[in-house]
């Protein structure tokens, strides 16, 4: 019998090659997943339509029609002054040059002073746990000489944060007292407030706050009700469109985290009584960089 042929060990260019496979097969895997797990607005349609809608409701789902019917005219780049009559109203004009207009917002410069009639609801009667309820209250500044006004669901505990780490040195805020370092003449770089007690006692202070587009605002509170809602029940029969329509109903099924001030209109958080905005300026989230 011949001798059997002697089995050839893989070259350093078949190896080279396998390595070099199994490395692209890794990053297409890799980058896969992240094009997954980077979702935009119709990605959150897809990701709910997908975990919380039942088989009937998933046939029924519209997400452009919701879209066109629900959206309001929002406009993030849109800059709008406003003046107050001798009647007390308020009318928007459209700013000018004298005006300070801004690209990154609606810049605001009512004439009267503001005080206990602003509708600004106190965010500490919001429903949360005391140990966070600085969260949603005003954060001021004696320091600075400014206020943010927190509108729910459109970036305000992102912001506080941030205040929190930019100007407490890190660490150093103190949660008994809701307020962080003394400046050498007795200012108070950082504290919370009952909203409109803040406003009325610091007049001259520039009051600032941020919106966010209706529909994502409220495609927001949707995604995040459903999600501690399937974590309690492991079911989730609400569909957006429902919620809409009835935004209560989205408390027979999560209560623990979910707030109705999540849906109340921007507006109750911005305007006093009269209907004018008791701030300087208004951000909008979208324009954040």
């Amino acid at each position: 019998n011949p001798p059997r042929p002697k089995k050839r060990s893989p070259s350093l260019y078949q190896c080279w090659i396998i390595f070099c496979l199994v490395v692209l097969i890794g990053f297409a895997v890799g980058f896969l997943r992240l094009i997954q797990n980077t979702r935009n607005l119709d990605d959150d349609y897809n990701y709910v339509r997908s975990d919380s809608l039942s088989e009937e409701q998933r046939k029924n789902w519209n997400p452009d029609a919701i879209r066109q019917n629900h959206e309001l005219k929002y406009k993030q780049n849109r800059t709008v002054c406003v003046d107050r009559t001798e009647a007390g109203e308020c009318a928007p004009i459209w700013c000018d040059d004298h005006r300070q207009a801004s690209w990154t917002g609606t810049v605001i410069r009512p004439t009267d002073t503001r005080g206990l009639h602003s509708l600004v609801m106190s965010m500490s009667q919001a429903g949360k746990e005391p140990e966070d309820h600085h969260f949603h209250e005003c954060a001021v500044s004696d320091d600075y000489h400014f206020i943010f006004l927190h509108v729910p669901r459109s970036g305000g505990t992102t912001i506080k944060t941030l205040l929190k780490k930019g100007m407490c040195d890190g660490g150093s805020f103190d949660e008994s007292k809701l307020s962080c370092s003394e400046t050498a003449g007795g200012k108070r770089r950082l504290h919370f407030q009952d909203c409109a007690e803040a406003i009325s006692a610091h007049d001259a202070y520039k009051v600032f706050s941020f919106v966010r587009s209706p529909y994502s605002r409220w495609l927001s509170s949707y995604t995040m009700g459903a999600a501690f809602a399937k974590s309690q029940t492991k079911q989730f029969p609400l569909s957006f469109e429902a919620f809409l329509n009835n935004p209560q109903d989205l408390l027979k099924y999560s209560t623990k985290e979910i707030n109705p001030m999540h849906w109340l209109s921007q507006m109750n958080f911005i305007l006093d009584r009269q209907g004018c905005p008791a701030v300087d300026f208004i951000g909008h989230l979208e324009m954040i960089e």
